[in-house]
């Protein structure tokens, strides 16, 4: 079972297909971030880009600890529900 849940987790398994709305939110928002990474590359030091590179890996280290997280708690919420409905039906 902890195989599955990591898998659908790491999206080794997709649940769904991100919809078209997702794709029109997300694609200007990447290329905004790459044309504000090109702007900082052409107008900072490269010792200072490389401090910016590694304030980038570990905010999304950071936010990949959360979103770890917050999943396992949705997922408990979801089965002490699921425990709850199928108790009451008994």
């Amino acid at each position: 079972m902890y195989k599955v849940l990591e898998s659908l987790y790491y999206t080794a398994i997709e649940t769904e297909t991100p919809s078209a709305e997702y794709w029109q939110e997300i694609m200007p928002l990447n290329e905004t971030v790459r044309t504000q990474e090109e702007s900082l590359r052409n107008t900072i030091p490269h010792d200072q880009f490389a401090l910016f590179e590694q304030l980038l890996d570990n905010t999304s280290k950071r936010e990949d600890i959360r979103m770890r997280y917050s999943f396992i708690a949705g997922f408990r919420l979801a089965a002490r529900i699921m425990t709850e409905a199928l108790a009451e039906e008994s």
